[in-house]
Order: structure tokens, then C-alpha cells, then sequence
């Protein structure tokens, strides 16, 4: 009783003090640091002032459009998981500029050609190494590198520049004040930069350029940024000491969305994830990035002992323009690596666009195991490139560093490669496992190299045959582009890359069309229209690149910040312009979602919150309630990782109210199954080292061979069996190399849990444990989608479906993320109840103690009927109420 009272005297402390965020307001030109900053008529005006605060999860700062500062922004704060901290803009106009340079002016004559002003201290933000930069946007439109010299007397071109004595000295043929719009020397390291633990940080609509090193620098690991719709440009040096750190982003920790950004001219990346210990999770979507030195996007893992995983980068657009400032070196589009064995698993790239290529489009490097390369298009040389060009480049040194399980589908790769380049070159055998529903059409160079011989437009029989790849491809075969020399790569309604593609789980193509459009899903990244429109004259107005106005079956191309187009203009509708809210990386939509352009989960109703249940990926509880939208045939998942179950017409299983707790589907053991048609690819198709399934279920017969749950296949995959003697197993395949391990049922309920736990194989058949032991600690990507009542193609125990019906009912259900102990399984099937969230009850927060954090979730939803944190209705009753805190209260500890 005294924990009750507890718990309830602390609710009603905490309802009045629920904390509101604030909004902060900067004005270079009418701020004042004496201001409040809370309002637009009285804000802050300098950075150092944002600096020195210390803010809270939930507030914005912002900065007014067109105002420049000229300072260094370190991140004072950290937001949480449902309250980021948002540093964007405000106001009409372009993006408010933070730079790390000061403009030099006051230039008077040295000797001849030869100007100096003053400069202190030197470029390079103490280390001179500069860089200085000469814009010359009224003359060429261009911003032009300076180029260092030794030597006061080595000044003797255009753009060179010396620094001595607290003097810039630079080569101009007029006065530098009226000759160039700026010159730029860079005097800070970083526009942007994290601080320690400063997590759940949102960086938006910021124009950030000129600096010493990295624009945007996370040295501290932190987790879970966004960086949304910033211009982020000219960033460090190139060939000096220090080019190494010469990036537009670079990040060490987990969990960055990197998405609809501007990025150029990084001399080492445009964008790179600097990895040194377990670090998970990217999205990298929807940016344009060019001109880079290295490379434009570059993950890589540079340290021995440690995993980077799970790196999602779709909808790119990845190029070089004529103006590519680093001629004479080597680049790549996207470049991942890593420098150790078992250091990089798991990474898709898909649906991105490739064009002026310099050396390679996608380079994957040493050590980097399960890669999926989909739906990608990839053209040509940049005309100006002195290097013979590859397209996919899968490299490695010698066998032990090679890339593993790489996987090449529904990629166009065309164009002129250079006489001596190669649409694709795998260096190594062993490194591709699979290779087909591609498109091959070089105008110059090889279509391919695989270890000791080059393949031509003549060769796709020998290359079949001594690869085993690219049976279902098209191979010398014009893809029928509408207008690739204008970069419109949309598929002609003659093109033969329609329908001819598989699907590996993609539902959207680039510009968010649905996939497939027709019969089948097209190769490339623009999926044909089944009812395409008809082409016009009209032409688009002029728009900010951001906007997502796109240009249909037409031809268009930014320069500078317009969009010019002619063709049929449609309107992709960003999340902001429907009234939705943006749900971030671990929070879903507790109402309706929807894909937009720029968001995957953009919730126009209800309310973004966190998962009720952060370690489960799905759990079903079967009880035809429909407040959580349950019916028979819609099966709700309540950890809002929306992997809901459907089912249709004869195939349904039949719902009814006798299951262990409350209701469960019954199948017939023919035909019935629930599907799964968005499941979450960043979870069922990729690799993983820990997984847990619970069900409880009550088969009708131990005579038929049944599917209880399937998740792979017949390579790589995770089943959950009944054979026809009797026995329920759990299957496990890597590489081929299948295990499993068994125990007897009956007829009756039982309560079957399944784990695998980096080669531990564990069964638990009503509480009672059966093991086993894999030469693997890892299972395979694949591209199979899970099925529930049957094997949805084939699966680990090496059948061929579809097939193997369950025959029986199926209640609670749920699958984690890792695998849970034999006290966590034996607490589940002893309390009675349905599946939890919570592995210990009452652990709202999952932090595994139940505390006044847990009753802080309550307090703030209390009351609420709708529109709350499910996480608060503990008795799933669709009300916050006082039953709520005494089931917490009553487990404090």
C-alpha cells in the first residue's frame, strides 16, 4: 500500500510541472544578447550567446533567413528520444548562413600584381593550412580553391595566395574588393560541431561553408541526428596535412538521418561516417551530393573488435560537374570499408542515381559483408575524367579481405566507361553471391571483369556460364532512358527494363511511386506508370531545389537554386504540406502514416511517440479489437513498428474467441496465412547475430509437416517448425549450413519460444529448454519476407514452398530484436498474461527498473482517450487512467 500511495502522491507532483518546449529566436542584424530570445521581436544575436544556454528536450532555436554568422556553433544540449532539439530557421529568404571563414577586405597594392590585406590569424584556424577561397559569382559564377604557395615570390597566377607576417597576401590582375563578390579565409574548424553526449540533436535549413575542416563534425559519438534540407559546402583543404578531416558531415556514433540535403566540393567527402565502435543504423536518403575529392558518401569501420551495421543510403543523386576542383585523383560516388575482419555488416544501397562519374560510382572495399545493390542507375563517365571508370567496383586485396555476400538486382549500368573501364568489375571470386535482373548497355568499354578475363557486348553467354549471374538480365540492351543526355532517366513506355526486374522488397521507386506500377517491378529507379501521362510543352517555373517539384517526362536539372524543367510538372507532396508531423528513426505514428517524399512515416493523425516496446519488432495479440484497428483480417502490431498482418478471402485464417487470452486465429492447414506486406526491411532482410520468437500456439495434428513461422530462406533464415513426427524445431541456415534443435508437442496449448543468440540455439517448450550449438554466430541478409502459418518461398529447414500450412491455432505473438534470457522466458510463460512489452512489468521505459520515470509516462498522458503514449495504457482499456499508476506504483523498486 505504501508503494501505491507512493506512486500516487508522485503523479499528482508531476501533472503541474509538465514542461512546454520554447522556441528561441536569433537575428544577426536587429538581435541583442540581453533580449529574452523567446519571441521574433526579441531575439538573440550571436551564436556565443546560443552557446553558453543550456536548453531543453523539445526546444527549437532558430536562426533568421538571410542573416549571416560568422562564428562556431557547439551544441550545448541534448534532446531525448521523444523531444529532439531542433537547430533550423525562421523567417522568408535563403538559409541562414553559419560560416568558418571571415571575408578579407581592405586590399591595397604589394607589388605589381600582387595585393595584400590584413589576415590574423593565419588560414586554417591556427594550423595553417588553410584553405582561402576567391567567389567570383558575378563574373564566371563560380567559387574558385586558391591555391597555396611556399613563397611570396611562387604568387604569380590568379587564385594563388600566401599568408606571412599577419598579412593575406594573394595574385589578382585587379583590386581583390571589387574584382570578386568575397574572399574567404577560413579562420574555424567547424560551422557546426557536437558536444559530449549531446544525442537527439536536429539540424534543419542551415547553409553552412568555409571551414578549416569538417562543416558539420560529430568528435564524440553522439547518436541520433538529423541533418534536414542544409546547403553544406567547401569544407578544409585539399593536399595539405589536414585533408583528411576536410568533410561536409562527418559522424562517429549510431542512428544518423542524413536526408534532402545540398552538399559539394568536400576535398576528402561530402558526407562520412567515421566508425570506431558498435555504431548502427544509418539512413542516408534524398541528397544530392557532387565533388567530392574521395569520395561523396563514405562509411567506413576503422577499428579492429568493433561492428558497424545496418547502413541504409537510397534516393541519392551522386555526380561531378565540369567545374570538379580535384582533376587529378580518384574518386567514388559511395565508398564503404572496413579495415578489419568483421568490422561492416550489412548495407543497402538502392534506388540512387550516378552520373559523371570520375572513377567509381559504388566502390565496395575490404571487409564489408552483406551488401544489397538494387534498383540503382549508374551512367557513364564525366566526359573531362582522365581515369578508366567502373561502374560497381566490388574489390578486395586477397581473399581474407574481400567483401562477402555481395548482391547486384535491377541495376542500370550504361553508358561510356572509358576503353579500358568496366560497367561492372568483381576482382575477387566469392565475393557476389548473386548477380541478375540487371541492365548492361556500354557505348565505350567492358561490360564486366570477374577474376582472370573481361566480358564484352558479345560475351553474356561465357559470363553466364562462368559466373553463374545475370540469367534474367538484359545485357547489350539500350534501358530507353527518355533523355539521359539531359539526366532524365525515366524509362520510355518502349522501354524493355519494364516488368523485367524481381522484387527484393522496395515499395517506393525515387520519387515515391509505388512498386511494382504494372505487372512486374521495373530495372532502375524510376518505376514506369501503369497509366503514364501525356507529355506537354508546359514549363516549370523556377523553384528551390528543396521543394520536390519534379519534372515528369520531361528533362530538368538544378543550377544554382532553380529547378528548370519543361515536360508535366507534379507536385510530390512533402509531410509539412499535408499537416503530418515527421516520425523520426525510433518513434511511429500512433494514428494515421503515410510515405511522402521527404518522411517514411509521416503521421497526419494521431501523434509520433516512441515504441511502446523498443526490443520487440512485432507483437501480435489477436483480440479483433477494433480501437487498436484489429479485425479478422487486419493483425495489429502493437510494438508500432507497424509489421501488421493481412490476410484475404479464402486464405484467411478464421478468428474466434477461444485462445489462450482472449482471441487467436485459427488455419486450416491448406491454404491460410497472414502476410506481412510492409514488413521492415531494416529488421526481417538483414543480417543478424540475436533474434527471439514467442508464440503460443495448439496445433490440431503432430502428423503434417507445418509452418509456424518463417523468416529467410533456404541459405539464410530463421524457421519455427512442426514436423510430421511430432516434434516442434527451430531452423537456422547461414551460407547453407543448416542447424536446429527439437522437442516433442501435442495437441494441446503450448507456449514455444525460439532464440538464436550468436550461434546459441535455444528452444523453450512451456518453460522446459532444449539447445544446440552453430559453426555460425551470424545469420546471412536475405530477401525473403517473413510468413506466419506457412513458408512463404523457401525456408531453413531446405523445403520449397509455398507450402507447409500450419493447421491449428495461433494466439500472442511476438519477435525481438535480441535474445532474451531463460529468467525473461520463464517470467513470460509463468504470469499468466499475454505477451508484454516489458520484460519486466511495469518497466515502461524498458531501463529495467521501475521507477518515477515509469510514472512520469503515465502523468503525462493521464486522462487521455486518444492521442496518448500507448506505452501509459497498461491494461490496454483505451484510457489513461488511475488503474494505470497503481500497476505501476504497485511494482516500484
Amino acid at each position: 500500500m505504501n508503494k501505491i500511495f507512493l506512486g500516487m502522491i508522485l503523479c499528482l507532483i508531476l501533472f503541474p510541472v509538465l514542461v512546454s518546449a520554447t522556441t528561441y529566436y536569433i537575428d544577426a542584424t536587429n538581435g541583442d544578447n540581453t533580449n529574452s530570445g523567446t519571441s521574433q521581436s526579441a531575439p538573440w544575436k550571436t551564436i556565443s550567446k546560443v552557446n553558453s544556454e543550456r536548453f531543453s528536450p523539445g526546444d527549437q532555436i532558430l536562426f533568421k533567413r538571410g542573416e549571416t554568422w560568422r562564428e562556431q556553433l557547439n551544441v550545448p544540449s541534448s534532446g531525448n528520444s521523444t523531444h529532439r532539439i531542433t537547430f533550423g530557421a525562421y523567417g522568408t529568404g535563403s538559409k541562414p548562413k553559419i560560416l568558418g571563414s571571415e571575408q578579407i577586405t581592405g586590399w591595397t597594392v604589394h607589388s605589381g600584381n600582387q595585393w595584400r590585406a590584413p589576415c590574423s590569424p593565419d588560414p586554417g584556424g591556427g594550423d595553417g593550412n588553410g584553405p582561402v577561397w576567391f567567389l567570383n559569382t558575378s563574373d564566371d559564377g563560380k567559387t574558385h580553391w586558391g591555391n597555396e604557395e611556399t613563397s611570396l615570390v611562387e604568387v604569380d597566377a590568379e587564385y594563388d595566395w600566401y599568408w606571412e607576417g599577419g598579412y593575406l597576401y594573394v595574385y589578382s590582375p585587379s583590386d581583390p574588393d571589387t574584382r570578386y563578390d568575397s574572399i574567404e579565409a577560413a579562420w574555424r574548424w567547424h560551422s557546426i560541431r557536437s558536444g559530449w553526449n549531446r544525442h537527439y540533436v536536429t539540424i534543419e535549413n542551415i547553409h553552412g561553408a568555409f571551414t578549416a575542416r569538417q562543416t558539420i563534425n560529430d568528435p564524440y559519438w553522439v547518436n541520433y541526428w538529423i541533418i534536414d534540407s542544409c546547403y553544406l559546402h567547401h569544407s578544409g583543404c585539399s593536399g595539405c596535412p589536414t585533408g583528411w578531416a576536410a568533410d561536409n558531415i562527418k559522424w562517429e556514433g549510431s542512428g544518423w538521418w542524413i536526408k534532402n540535403n545540398v552538399m559539394h566540393d568536400g576535398p576528402a567527402h561530402n558526407m562520412q561516417h567515421y566508425a570506431f565502435r558498435n555504431v548502427s543504423n544509418d539512413l542516408i536518403e534524398y541528397n544530392k551530393v557532387y565533388n567530392a575529392h574521395h569520395a561523396s558518401i563514405d562509411v567506413k569501420m576503422v577499428e579492429s573488435g568493433w561492428l558497424l551495421s545496418n547502413v541504409t543510403i537510397r534516393y541519392n543523386t551522386i555526380y561531378n560537374t565540369d567545374d570538379y576542383a580535384f582533376p587529378e585523383v580518384s574518386n567514388a560516388g559511395i565508398s564503404v570499408q572496413s579495415n578489419f575482419a568483421n568490422g561492416f555488416d550489412g548495407l543497402d544501397i538502392y534506388g540512387n542515381i550516378f552520373y559523371n562519374i570520375w572513377t567509381n560510382g559504388i566502390w565496395i572495399y575490404t571487409r564489408v559483408k552483406n551488401v544489397n545493390i538494387y534498383n540503382n542507375v549508374i551512367y557513364g563517365k564525366h566526359p573531362l575524367s582522365p581515369f578508366a571508370v567502373r561502374g560497381i567496383n566490388i574489390f578486395g586485396n586477397t581473399d581474407e579481405d574481400k567483401p562477402t555476400n555481395v548482391i547486384i538486382k535491377n541495376n542500370i549500368i550504361a553508358g561510356d566507361f572509358d576503353s579500358d573501364g568496366y560497367g561492372l568489375r568483381i576482382r575477387l571470386n566469392g565475393s557476389v553471391t548473386a548477380c541478375d535482373y540487371n541492365c548492361f548497355y556500354i557505348t565505350s568499354g567492358h561490360y564486366a571483369y570477374y577474376p582472370g578475363a573481361t566480358y564484352d557486348s558479345g560475351d553474356w553467354n561465357q559470363w553466364k556460364t562462368k559466373t553463374g549471374f545475370d540469367t534474367h538480365s538484359l545485357w547489350n540492351v539500350d534501358p530507353e532512358f527518355v533523355n539521359p543526355l539531359s539526366l532524365d532517366f525515366h524509362l520510355q513506355p518502349t522501354s524493355p527494363c519494364i516488368d523485367k526486374g524481381t522484387f527484393v522488397g522496395l515499395t517506393i521507386d525515387y520519387e515515391g511511386n509505388p512498386v511494382p506500377s504494372g505487372n512486374g517491378v521495373d530495372i532502375g529507379v524510376y518505376e514506369y506508370p501503369s497509366s503514364p501521362p501525356p507529355l506537354c510543352t508546359d514549363t516549370c517555373m523556377p523553384n528551390d531545389c528543396s521543394s520536390y517539384i519534379d519534372c515528369y517526362m520531361g528533362s530538368g536539372f538544378c543550377s544554382g537554386s532553380d529547378y528548370c524543367c519543361s515536360g508535366t510538372c507534379q507536385s510530390h507532396p512533402t509531410c509539412s504540406s499535408l499537416g503530418g508531423t515527421c516520425c523520426q528513426t525510433e518513434e511511429r505514428c500512433s494514428g494515421t502514416s503515410q510515405t511522402t517524399i521527404d518522411c517514411t512515416d509521416c503521421c497526419t493523425s494521431g501523434v509520433c511517440q516512441p515504441s511502446p516496446c523498443p526490443d520487440i519488432i512485432m507483437l501480435h495479440h489477436y483480440d479483433n479489437d477494433p480501437n487498436y484497428g484489429e479485425s479478422p483480417t487486419n493483425m495489429y502490431d502493437f510494438s508500432l513498428h507497424r509489421n501488421n498482418g493481412t490476410c484475404s478471402g479464402a486464405a484467411c485464417p478464421t478468428w474466434n474467441s477461444s485462445g489462450m487470452f482472449g482471441g487467436a486465429f485459427d488455419f486450416d492447414g491448406i491454404d491460410d496465412r497472414i502476410d506481412f506486406p510492409s514488413p521492415d526491411p531494416g529488421f526481417f532482410h538483414n543480417a543478424f547475430s540475436e533474434r527471439t520468437f514467442i508464440a503460443w500456439i495448439k496445433t490440431n495434428t503432430v502428423s503434417q509437416n507445418q509452418t509456424i513461422y518463417d523468416d529467410g530462406g533456404a541459405i539464410n533464415g530463421f524457421a519455427v517448425k512442426i514436423d510430421d513426427s511430432g516434434y516442434v524445431t527451430l531452423y537456422t541456415q547461414n551460407n547453407d549450413d543448416m542447424d536446429k534443435v527439437s522437442a516433442s508437442i501435442d495437441t494441446n496449448w503450448h507456449f514455444i519460444a525460439a532464440s538464436f543468440d550468436n550461434g546459441n540455439l535455444e528452444l523453450w517448450v512451456d518453460g522446459n529448454n532444449y539447445s544446440a550449438t552453430a559453426a555460425y554466430s551470424t545469420i546471412s541478409s536475405h530477401p525473403n519476407d517473413p510468413g506466419l502459418g506457412r513458408t512463404t518461398a523457401d525456408d531453413a529447414s531446405d523445403y520449397s514452398g509455398p507450402g507447409h500450412y500450419f493447421n491449428g491455432k495461433i494466439d500472442d505473438l511476438a519477435i525481438w530484436k535480441r535474445s532474451l534470457t531463460s529468467q525473461e522466458i520463464s517470467d513470460i510463460y509463468n504470469s499468466g498474461n499475454p505477451i508484454p512489452c516489458q520484460t519486466i512489468s511495469g518497466d515502461l521505459n524498458n531501463d529495467g527498473t521501475v521507477d518515477i520515470a515509469d510514472l512520469t509516462i503515465i502523468a503525462t498522458n493521464f486522462g487521455r482517450t486518444s492521442g496518448f503514449d500507448l506505452r501509459a495504457d497498461t491494461d490496454r482499456n483505451n484510457e489513461v487512467d488511475i488503474f494505470d499508476i497503481v500497476f505501476v506504483a504497485s511494482r516500484f523498486t
